[in-house]
């Protein structure tokens, strides 16, 4: 897997003075490693197209106010499905956790429409938001390539099944992952009342709808405490238990839990690890004279939130040196 990073971010690299979107590196590995070489220039292109134009879609807008969000879901259905359609001997170069969805997929006789739904590139945002969150404090970069580094042996392949038990030995990478999607996962819930039912002075009619907003609930003073809105990542250091508190629930909840629970965070987990161990990525004229990228609100009301486009910092990307 680290030659495929090396085959995304090199051409980044190229020069010193390259400058990126800090959103390409991780949206060009995810694919890559979701679908090997084929079709990647035109399924990032339309996963973007996708994911800027999803809350169209999650709001149930008719196809004739919202043709561009429903142009990539079925071009991305189309990709999807030639992509599945293709003999195993052509889709070696996936990643293990790939053709084990896929398997479970063809299992559930999913549609093409659900396919497009199911593929939504979550992780990339998240990878986006994660590596801010690293770039914008260099204490922490620091910290979590040390860390990386020891796990993954600097420099050394990894195989795929081995990617979980070394990611179980960076905490501090994880933590830093949980406090990310804690403050940028916008994971909303909905649920049928089937019964008249009260909490607290609360009366929930029977024939009801009411919906759970996790992405407030996850940045609640009541909850989090006074520093809730703030980026903290010790908080998940120093109490490893809260990753399954009731307040925390950035893959949703019950019997609709998100399918990418266990495939996402390793992927997103991944892919900083390599980019931390074997790139510096700076930020030109440094992060005093960039803000942190806002939240899209209007954007954000479904899955991972988008950044505001402006926000969005460009970066350069350079090969560390390696020993030896």
């Amino acid at each position: 897997m680290c030659e495929e990073m090396d085959k995304t971010l090199t051409p980044l690299a190229a020069s010193d003075s390259l400058r990126r979107s800090l959103a390409e590196p991780g949206k060009g590995f995810i694919v890559q490693m979701d679908c090997g070489c084929l079709y990647r220039d035109e399924v990032v292109d339309t996963m973007f197209l996708l994911q800027t134009n999803i809350y169209s879609i999650f709001t149930r807008r008719p196809r004739i106010l919202a043709p561009k969000a429903y142009a990539a879901s079925d071009k991305l259905a189309c990709i999807l499905a030639k992509y599945f359609a293709l003999p195993t001997e052509k889709k070696l170069d996936c990643a293990e956790f790939v053709t084990m969805t896929e398997d479970e997929i063809r299992a559930a006789a999913v549609t093409k429409e659900e396919l497009a739904m199911i593929m939504l590139d979550n992780p990339s945002t998240a990878a986006f938001w994660v590596l801010c969150r690293v770039l914008y404090n260099p204490e922490l970069l620091a910290t979590i390539r040390e860390e990386c580094e020891e796990a993954f042996e600097r420099n050394k392949p990894v195989a795929p099944s081995e990617i979980p038990a070394r990611l179980e030995c960076c905490p501090i990478l994880k933590a830093t992952f949980e406090e990310t999607m804690r403050l940028h996962s916008g994971t909303h819930v909905f649920r049928h009342i089937s019964e008249n039912t009260e909490i607290g002075p609360y009366r929930l009619r029977k024939g009801s709808n009411i919906l759970i907003p996790y992405n407030r609930i996850q940045v609640s003073k009541t909850h989090w405490g006074p520093d809730a809105e703030e980026f903290k990542h010790r908080r998940f250091l120093d109490n490893p238990g809260l990753a399954n508190s009731r307040y925390f629930r950035p893959f949703g909840d019950g019997t609709h839990q998100c399918g990418g629970k266990i495939m996402a965070p390793q992927l997103v987990m991944y892919f900083v690890a390599i980019v931390v161990c074997r790139y510096d990525v700076g930020i030109p004229g440094g992060i005093e004279n960039c803000p942190f990228p806002r939240v899209d609100i209007p954007k954000g009301r479904a899955t991972v939130p988008m950044p505001v486009a402006g926000d969005v910092p460009h970066v350069t990307i350079t090969p560390r040196k390696r020993d030896g």
